[in-house]
């Protein structure tokens, strides 16, 4: 299987609970901005990476889950973090928007100079050959927001 079709596989491995949890609060806290772009079904197709992401500051804890979350055509993402305190979740306010521009990703929206949103687009194009996520979100109530 060459890396295209790698690419477009769905895992089919347990998700763990910790990322299932914050998708659901990132879901609950963002909800307004992916109307329209999450299909009907609610089903989610998502990366996601623990930790700190490389070149953008302040840098969030190692305990942080980024989440990555597809349109259906692979070719737009929202990037999310979310960051574990005291049994719930914080999802911070920042957020970003990419496109896919050929083998590239470019930042459409979100907080941040020139240097950040390299980052960040160099963070995306790293995820690129990671498997795709699946799964309808939980709804939780132990969600809040971080000024990020």
């Amino acid at each position: 299987m060459g890396p295209r079709a790698a690419e477009r596989t769905v895992t089919e491995n347990k998700i763990p609970d910790t990322v299932v949890e914050a998708l659901g609060c990132v879901l609950e806290v963002h909800g307004a901005a992916l109307i329209g772009f999450l299909p009907p079904s609610r089903i989610v197709m998502f990366k996601y990476v623990f930790g700190p992401i490389t070149g953008t500051s302040p840098p969030s804890p190692e305990g942080a889950v980024n989440l990555l979350i597809y349109a259906k055509s692979r070719r737009k993402v929202f990037l999310f973090t979310a960051i574990p305190g005291n049994g719930a979740w914080d999802v911070t306010d920042d957020y970003f928007v990419l496109d896919r521009a050929g083998q590239d990703w470019n930042v459409v929206d979100g907080n941040g100079g020139q240097a950040t949103y390299a980052a960040v687009a160099a963070f995306v194009k790293k995820q690129d050959g990671v498997r795709y996520n699946a799964t309808r979100p939980l709804v939780l109530k132990r969600c809040g927001r971080s000024g990020g």
